[in-house]
Formats: structure tokens, C-alpha cells, sequence
């Protein structure tokens, strides 16, 4: 039984990590509007969708304020402050650099999940942790995506938004995982993505033209739809679940591996070449992420 249940929670964590890495939707948006509005308007669709299902299957706020407290906290982080964060800090940054920021976001969720927990990471976490970012690291420079782009298209202001962005990102991952264990996974993403429209709303009202909006092809809208109900809806009902049940140090590690999601599906998709340095690069990431999840 304890098996069957330790098979259900990968496979939940990596469908959501599967999920994340298939880029194709938010490229296909940007093309028809900036990133900014894109990553609210993802957010706002599928806090829409959330809100049908909580009415409908008649979900409500926890009755304990410091559980209420974790879902607002949350809500506000994962669905409000990191994609508007992320977007902004892309707009002054090169996407090489904003990419080997957002791989500390699974370090991060450990040291925030640890931090709540009074428990320090084990030190095989800390050597695996930092050997899968270091082939992350390695695999970016390969591709050209960081270190030729380190005078042009780079600030300090960009990269320190897309920082604070993922601090943020972590905090609602840690959050979310702790309030799935009592008020269980389905509520807290459906609650969170509904508390969360308040803030959505406005924020997308002055930063989109309106006008052009009934303009955009089925393309795009197909695109954002794919985006708010499978890498929003989806994608962080699986991730919160696989948190609360697998532990935040064991499966927030996992995400160290998205690269080499990224690669597959470049691969996959594009038909890109995988030499033997991106392999050595993600040998060695999937290596750090082994080391790290043996004791977490």
C-alpha cells in the first residue's frame, strides 16, 4: 500500500513538472500580447474556472485562521505575485539569466518547507541540490541562454525581480503543501486560484489594451486556455499533492530535473540535436537530484 502510494505521488510530480516544461502555449501567447498580460491573464482564467468549481462542489475557507492564513499566503504568491514578477523581471532581462534564477526555486521551497519546519536539509540535499544546479548551470552556458548574454539585455533590476519572484514562488509552494495536508489538495488550489481574482483583475485592466482583445485569433486563446487549465489548474493540483504526501525537501528537488524536461521536449518537438555535453549535462543533473532525494 505505502508503495502504491509512493508511485501515485511521483507520478503526480512528475506529470506536473511535464506539464510546466512544454513552453509551446506561452510562446504561441506572446506573440499577440506581452508577458506581463499573459501571465495575469492565465492566472485570471483559471481563477474563473476555480471559482465555477467551488460553487459548484461547494468548497469553503477553512475555519482555522492560521489555515486560512496559508491559503491566503498561497494564493497571493503562486497565482498573483510570481507570474506577474517573473513577467516583469523577463521584460528587463535576458530569459538565459531569469532561467538559472528560476532553478533555485526548488532549493528555495526546501529552505522556506525546512525554515517553517525547524529542521535543517540533511547535507546529501545540500551536495545533490547543488550538483543538479550545477549541471543546470552547465546545460544554459551550452546553449548560449546565459554567459554570451551577460553584458547584453541583462540588468540588475530584471534579475533581482525575477529573484524575488521565485523567493515569492517558494514561499506559496511551501504554503500551499502545508494547507493541502489538512484541507486536502483539490480546495486548497481551487480556493487559492478564487482568492487570488481580486487582484488579478485589476492588475490585468491597467497593464492590457482592451480594444485589441476581441481581435486575437482562436490561436491564442487556445494557447491561454491550455496555460490557465493545465499549467495552472493541473499542473499545481498535482504539485500540491505531491507535496503534502511525498514531503516538500523529497519532491520540490524534482524540479531540479525541468531542464532536462525541456531538453526531451525540445528534442521531442523540434527535432533539436542532443550532444554529448547537453547528455554529460543532464547525466549530471538527474545524478544530483538521485543524491538529493535518498535522505531528504
Amino acid at each position: 500500500m505505502q508503495s502504491t502510494q509512493t508511485r501515485l505521488t511521483y507520478v503526480a510530480a512528475i506529470s506536473a513538472l511535464l506539464i510546466w516544461s512544454g513552453a509551446v502555449a506561452n510562446k504561441i501567447a506572446n506573440r499577440y500580447l506581452g508577458g506581463l498580460s499573459v501571465g495575469v491573464l492565465r492566472s485570471m482564467v483559471a481563477g474563473f474556472a476555480a471559482l465555477l468549481v467551488v460553487l459548484v462542489l461547494g468548497y469553503r475557507l477553512p475555519s482555522s485562521g492560521r489555515q486560512r492564513g496559508l491559503l491566503v499566503l498561497s494564493g497571493l504568491c503562486s497565482f498573483v505575485l510570481w507570474p506577474v514578477f517573473m513577467s516583469v523581471g523577463i521584460q528587463h532581462t535576458t530569459v538565459g539569466d531569469a532561467t538559472v534564477i528560476m532553478a533555485l526555486i526548488p532549493i528555495l521551497t526546501v529552505l522556506v518547507g525546512s525554515a517553517a519546519q525547524r529542521r535543517a536539509p540533511a547535507l546529501s540535499w545540500w551536495l545533490g541540490a547543488s550538483l543538479a544546479f550545477a549541471g543546470g548551470v552547465l546545460l544554459l552556458v551550452h546553449r548560449g541562454l546565459f554567459l554570451p548574454a551577460v553584458v547584453e539585455g541583462v540588468s540588475l533590476r530584471g534579475d533581482l525581480w525575477v529573484l524575488l519572484g521565485a523567493v515569492l514562488c517558494a514561499i506559496g509552494y511551501a504554503s500551499g503543501a502545508r494547507v493541502a495536508q489538512e484541507i486536502g489538495t483539490m480546495a486548497t488550489t481551487f480556493l487559492g486560484l478564487t482568492i487570488s481574482l481580486p487582484l488579478l483583475a485589476p492588475i490585468f485592466l491597467l497593464c492590457t489594451p482592451l480594444r485589441g482583445l476581441q481581435r486575437l485569433p482562436l490561436e491564442f486563446w487556445s494557447a491561454v486556455a491550455w496555460m490557465a487549465l493545465m499549467s495552472s489548474l493541473v499542473g499545481y493540483g498535482l504539485w500540491f499533492f505531491a507535496l503534502s504526501r511525498g514531503g516538500i525537501a523529497r519532491i520540490a528537488t524534482l524540479q531540479l530535473a525541468m531542464p532536462v524536461f525541456g531538453l526531451a521536449f525540445a528534442a521531442l518537438l523540434l527535432q533539436e540535436s542532443i550532444t554529448d555535453y547537453l547528455g554529460l549535462a543532464c547525466l549530471i543533473i538527474l545524478s544530483g537530484v538521485y543524491i538529493a532525494q535518498r535522505k531528504a
